[in-house]
C-alpha cells in the first residue's frame, strides 16, 4: 500500500484540504495510518491509527493533524 507516499507527495494545501472535507478526511487519515503501519509497524504508529479511528470522527483528530502538518509537516503520532 503506497497511500501515505501519494499523500506525502502533494501539495500542502491539498493535504489539508483532503484533511478537513467531511467523511473524506476520516477515510484519508485511516488509509495514510494503515500504509505508515504495514511499511513500519510500531507501537506510535499502530497507537496512532487506533487512536485516531476513534477520534477522527469528532473532528478533534483531523484538526490536530492540520495543525501538525503546517508545523512539523508531517501528521500527528506518525513515525518514518
Amino acid at each position: 500500500m503506497n497511500f501515505d507516499k501519494w499523500f506525502e507527495g502533494q501539495e500542502k494545501i491539498i493535504q489539508v484540504i483532503l484533511l478537513i472535507i467531511p467523511f473524506v478526511g476520516w477515510v484519508v487519515e485511516i488509509l495514510y495510518r494503515l500504509s505508515k503501519i504495514l511499511r513500519k509497524p510500531s507501537v506510535i504508529n499502530i497507537a496512532g491509527g487506533v487512536i485516531f479511528a476513534v477520534i477522527g470522527l469528532a473532528w478533534v483528530g483531523l484538526i490536530l493533524d492540520v495543525i501538525f502538518l503546517f508545523l512539523n509537516n508531517r501528521l500527528c503520532l506518525v513515525e518514518d
